[in-house]
């Protein structure tokens, strides 16, 4: 469970890292809604996850709705932050907007992928 915590937190700094150099070359961008939604998602991924660890070692049924509860979960709530982003928003960041999906589809292979670690080790 650290390592998934440890690992989460590690590639929200790579993707803040990468985001302010980014914008050494973009000056124009405004780099202040990449880092929120970097650490929105990174926080919807650590619940999620432990969310998803609840049904392991339980009766499959259990451990399919806990699964999928976890994945629903974060594809709803990371809409959910987009849209709401979006419709409060005074300017369309159009960068924002495709990098957070980027970031969404890189956070949820992380999670899927340690998800799946998990089932593996837990069946041993």
């Amino acid at each position: 469970m650290t390592k998934f915590a440890i690992r989460c937190l590690l590639l929200t700094a790579a993707l803040c890292s990468v985001i302010y150099s980014v914008s050494l070359k973009k000056t124009e961008w405004d780099i202040l809604p990449f880092y929120g939604g970097a650490a929105f998602l990174c926080l919807l991924s650590l619940l999620v996850f432990f969310i998803s660890l609840l049904g392991l070692g339980k009766s499959n049924s259990i451990f399919m709705k806990a699964f999928y509860t976890g994945l629903y979960m974060q594809l709803f709530m990371g809409i959910c932050g987009i849209m709401l982003w979006l419709i409060f928003s005074k300017d369309k960041n159009v960068p924002f907007v495709l990098s957070y999906m980027i970031m969404f589809v890189l956070y949820e292979i992380l999670v899927v992928a340690h998800f799946l670690k998990a089932v593996k080790d837990a069946k041993k």
